[in-house]
């Protein structure tokens, strides 16, 4: 690996970004980051690493989100070879993970939004300083909107 030192924020925020998304991947998780160097921001919200996780973000061709899809139609679960109470049951367990996720994400990212909004602020307001990061891309090589 590559000495940390010896790379540009954008690299190393890059880099994290991808290890998140590999860690996500192996492990079948949902989840969520925001990386921050002096001059590179990354932020991700990861569902597609979570096959049972029943939503899908839909993207345009620049990779902005632009809603979001439920997928979980009960032919799916059949197509297992489920009887159909077997098949519910699995749908049911499936759509409950993914209430529990998005109720768990918005949750504490709201108060972790409120807490640095604050913070921000407050800084901002004593220094009279202006927020400096860019935001150039990130590891999937999508432009910031």
């Amino acid at each position: 690996m590559t000495e940390p030192l010896t790379l540009t924020d954008q690299e190393r925020v890059e880099h994290v970004a991808r290890m998140m998304r590999e860690l996500l991947t192996e492990h079948r998780l949902a989840g969520c980051f925001f990386l921050s160097a002096p001059t590179h921001c990354a932020d991700a919200i990861m569902f597609d690493t979570a096959p049972w996780l029943r939503l899908k973000l839909e993207t345009d061709d620049e990779g902005v989100t632009i809603g979001a899809r439920m997928r979980s139609k009960l032919d799916e679960y059949r197509a297992r070879g489920l009887a159909e109470a077997e098949a519910r049951a699995a749908q049911g367990a499936d759509i409950s993970a993914t209430i529990n996720t998005l109720d768990f994400l918005a949750v504490h990212m709201a108060q972790f939004s409120m807490v640095v909004l604050q913070l921000a602020s407050q800084t901002q307001q004593h220094f009279g300083s202006v927020t400096t990061s860019e935001r150039v891309g990130d590891a999937w090589g999508r432009k910031p909107s």
